[in-house]
């Protein structure tokens, strides 16, 4: 790829904008995937980041996180990319036949809050650069050209700045990637994407309560971004889009018999086209799968020593069946829920050893080789090294990828 080095200072002093020059730190890695829209932001500083299933990275101490990790719908499912907020530069770069490149992206101004993502902001099936400074609501991309170079553009401003459970997504189903954000009193907001641009809107209210996980995903198969969220007391809800706003719709109720949820995810675990929900608690699996305006919840299954320490959660579709499975990683093993047994319930079978470095503790799922089936893949921050775990159906096939160029920038992950 070859970058444009066009700095927001440059954009700003042609726009008019006051030029800002604050410290940056890393964030961010994107994917892609066409099967299914999987969206996240990538940092959790003043806000809480929008989960989903193809996110869900863990550190050596198991608590899930998203700081770093940026995933979303790209054009092919070997690309990634991120952003130091330290030097104000965006990475990218791609896998191919397991081997990794790496080039220098659009040089933005170093921001020390500002959240990143990625997305197809004007259908054009590149890879689009977006940031949203929280100081002051301004949104800003870096547009993919043909040639694979970026211009930095100005994508708009909210009228506030601190927003929560903030993600990129097609809201109205026109095929461009939108903006939306809850404020803390509850309001949805939406930046629809023209092409050039986010025109922003109000799209409904949650409650102004305590809210444990919110997802996103296609909870009704419509093809347009949803959003499903779970209250402290256990009640979810959806908040569904009708290509203007959100509807919000009472989906049911999960309680965990005072144990608490290890993890919960999102994935389509039946192939009904509509994105599910995944709880593991103390040893017991269970399952939510949406019917398009609630969930149906049962016990999927126990078996899964409650004693061990389950380190890395992931969803994906790793036996190539169409359906998602969960992989799970321990301190020295692999395991995936990918079958089923005759009363439905998750069965777990080996998938292979897991060293300390396979994969990195910041680790998303794609599929890298174009099999059909998902592969993992990650970055181990302390020394910029990356490494994947390929799927061939029955098990993981560990494949070192290299480092980076400028490990020190991948270090402050």
């Amino acid at each position: 790829m070859v970058s444009r080095e066009a700095t927001l200072a440059e954009v700003e002093q042609a726009s008019g904008e006051k030029e800002v020059a604050m410290r940056s730190i890393l964030s961010g890695l994107l994917a892609g995937r066409k099967r299914q829209r999987r969206l996240v932001g990538s940092e959790q500083l003043e806000t809480r980041t929008l989960l989903s299933a193809a996110t869900l990275v863990s550190d050596n101490s198991g608590a899930q996180q998203a700081e770093s990790i940026n995933v979303l719908s790209t054009p092919t499912d070997n690309e990634f990319a991120y952003f130091n907020r330290d030097t104000g530069r965006w990475h990218v770069g791609s896998v191919d036949n397991w081997t990794m490149s790496h080039e220098l992206g659009p040089r933005w101004e170093a921001w020390s809050t500002v959240q990143t993502f990625t997305g197809d902001i004007n259908g054009d099936g590149l890879t689009d650069l977006l940031g949203r400074r929280h100081d002051n609501g301004q949104w800003w991309g870096g547009i993919q050209q043909p040639d694979g170079s970026f211009i930095t553009q100005f994508m708009g401003a909210w009228q506030v700045s601190t927003y929560d459970d903030v993600a990129l997504g097609d809201f109205n189903g026109d095929g461009l990637d939108d903006a939306v954000g809850r404020t803390a009193d509850g309001r949805w907001f939406v930046g629809i994407s023209d092409g050039n641009r986010f025109n922003f809107q109000y799209a409904g209210r949650w409650g102004d309560v305590s809210w444990a996980d919110v997802f996103t995903g296609d909870f009704n198969g419509d093809g347009r971004l949803d959003i499903a969220g779970r209250q402290a007391t256990g009640h979810w809800w959806f908040a569904l889009s009708d290509g203007t706003r959100f509807v919000n719709s009472y989906a049911g109720r999960w309680t965990a018999g005072g144990y608490g949820w290890t993890r919960i995810m999102v994935g389509d675990f039946n192939g009904d086209g509509r994105t599910d929900i995944a709880g593991f608690s103390f040893g017991n699996w269970w399952e939510g799968l949406s019917t398009g305006t609630k969930i149906e919840t049962r016990w999927a299954g126990r078996g899964w020593d409650p004693t061990v320490r389950y380190e890395s959660f992931h969803v994906g579709d790793f036996d190539g069946d169409g359906l998602d499975d969960i992989a799970v990683g321990t301190s020295n093993a692999w395991y995936v829920t990918n079958v089923h047994n005759a009363r439905g319930h998750y069965v777990q079978t080996y998938w292979g050893s897991r060293e300390s470095t396979n994969p990195p503790p910041l680790s998303f799922v794609r599929d890298i080789n174009g099999d059909g089936r998902d592969d993992i893949v990650g970055l181990l921050r302390a020394t910029g090294v990356w490494n994947a775990l390929e799927s061939d159906g029955t098990a993981f096939i560990n494949h070192p990828l290299g480092t980076w160029p400028g490990t020190d920038d991948a270090a402050r992950l």
